[in-house]
């Protein structure tokens, strides 16, 4: 159970990323700002989306952000929801149970367990 990293610290970054060529303002999304489109890491033909020109909207671009940014948002929520069920999991364990199941967990697994 690990915390999600975000994707991107902000807009200029996502946008970077997203451009293959540093020259666009606003990349294309489907190409990535080549102008080709490209298959397995073969460039096979013109982007149908751009022309051939790479270039995109900005509209386009902070859209997508956003629902990359939104999607990792749900994730850090489904983390916090897990871990708030295992905190309660735990509170309901008797001192015992709690000491037993830490000993347990930090034994080492090529220990003998008889």
């Amino acid at each position: 159970m690990r915390k999600p990293n975000r994707p991107h610290a902000n807009l200029e970054e996502y946008r970077l990323y997203r451009s293959f060529y540093r020259d666009h303002k606003w990349p294309c999304l489907e190409c990535d700002g080549i102008g080709r489109t490209c298959v397995r890491g073969f460039l096979i033909g013109t982007c149908q989306t751009c022309e051939g020109s790479g270039k995109g909207t900005k509209k386009e671009v902070v859209e997508a952000y956003r629902e990359e940014i939104q999607a990792w948002k749900d994730e850090v929520e489904a983390f916090h929801e897990e871990i708030e069920t295992v905190r309660r999991a735990i509170d309901k364990l008797t001192e015992r149970e709690y000491r037993a199941l830490a000993d347990y967990l930090t034994e080492e697994p090529w220990e003998n367990h008889e």
